[in-house]
């Protein structure tokens, strides 16, 4: 093997610093340093469900008219059941290969492993033996896995383990450039046009805090303000679903990434997590109540656009009570608050 090509193999997957990047990176390097045919990268949404699997990115490589191999990557994501031979893969922890003895046909699954906890498969498909490269496949998954585990340290909010402020500021963007790149059509003071698109559904970016925090450590102390943070993150992570992006900004402030959800939904979901936060008693401090705000996430927006958006329904539900969920398009349209744009473009990230 060219010891300068997998050189330059390893050099470019831990330059990666985005997951998506990091798992084309890996299949790109597999398909050029394993004689493979097809590859793909499957994610495991929830923990609890094993058998629901995300197919994050696939690599086929087919030989073209001139018999040269062409390579074609789909990077789409797609819900698929798990195949017995894969869940067999996750519940074990153990890597599976079949060569054929009758064909030049070969294939091979691993788990991915995040923390000891498998959190995806691996799966190769190649019309070659690929008992000679097992070593190869399985050092190249183990600087994947460490390249994962860098990568979710430095985007983790250290005491609640949601994402944190850098990773919201990424993963925003990349939500419009889908929305911007899927067409959708730029909300305008048509009334009719706009009915029409607040009844489908939406991503929408919600603002949340705490009320009256500083009174809880000034009166209890960090250590206690640290558990409620703590258990108000392990909430959210409860009520919300696999495809919601949870993030800590900082100190008392949390926001949410509510993907494909009406915006009646979206009020039935945060007010529900309102009132479960309402009734839960806390240690020591029994009861906090926390304020929310949420906007759509338009393609045409700037990101600072959205969050300022989502900002001012929560300030609406800070200055009127607190303990409140508000929507800022619904408080437009009842004249509550009062629309503005940005009309040029503000370098925000």
């Amino acid at each position: 093997m060219n010891q300068d090509k997998l050189l330059a193999a390893i050099i470019d997957i831990t330059s990666q610093r985005d997951h998506d990047a990091l798992g084309n990176t890996l299949m790109s390097i597999l398909i050029g340093l394993v004689p493979i045919t097809r590859t793909s990268l499957y994610r495991i949404l929830n923990e609890n469900v094993q058998h629901i699997l995300e197919e994050v990115v696939c690599f086929e490589s087919q030989k073209n008219d001139s018999n040269e191999f062409k390579q074609t990557q789909s990077d789409t994501p797609r819900i698929i059941e798990a195949s017995d031979r894969i869940k067999s893969c996750i519940t074990k922890k153990e890597v599976f290969w079949q060569d054929s003895n009758h064909e030049q046909y070969s294939k091979f699954l691993a788990p991915i492993f995040y923390k000891n906890t498998v959190i995806g498969i691996l799966a190769l498909e190649s019309d070659h033996q690929l008992s000679n490269y097992h070593h190869l496949i399985q050092d190249i998954i183990k600087i994947y896995e460490n390249c994962i585990f860098s990568l979710n340290e430095s985007e983790q909010d250290t005491l609640t383990g949601l994402r944190n402020r850098r990773t919201f500021d990424l993963q925003l963007s990349k939500l419009l450039e889908k929305l911007d790149i899927a067409g959708n059509k730029k909300i305008t003071s048509n009334n009719n046009e706009r009915r029409f698109l607040e009844s489908k559904t939406a991503s929408w970016l919600v603002t949340m805090d705490i009320d009256h925090f500083k009174h809880v450590n000034d009166n209890y102390g960090h250590v206690y303000g640290d558990e409620v943070l703590l258990m108000l993150s392990q909430m959210m992570k409860k009520t919300f679903r696999d495809t919601d992006l949870l993030f800590r900004f900082g100190g008392e402030e949390f926001v949410i990434i509510l993907t494909t959800i009406t915006e009646d939904n979206a009020f039935l979901v945060l007010e529900r997590f309102r009132e479960t936060i309402a009734d839960y008693t806390f240690p020591k401090i029994n009861q906090v109540t926390i304020s929310i705000g949420y906007a759509m996430i338009q393609h045409s927006d700037f990101p600072i656009t959205i969050l300022d958006k989502a900002d001012k329904a929560l300030y609406y539900a800070k200055e009127n009570g607190r303990n409140q969920v508000y929507c800022y398009e619904k408080l437009v349209r009842e004249g509550k608050l009062k629309e503005e744009t940005i009309t040029q473009e503000v370098e925000l990230f």
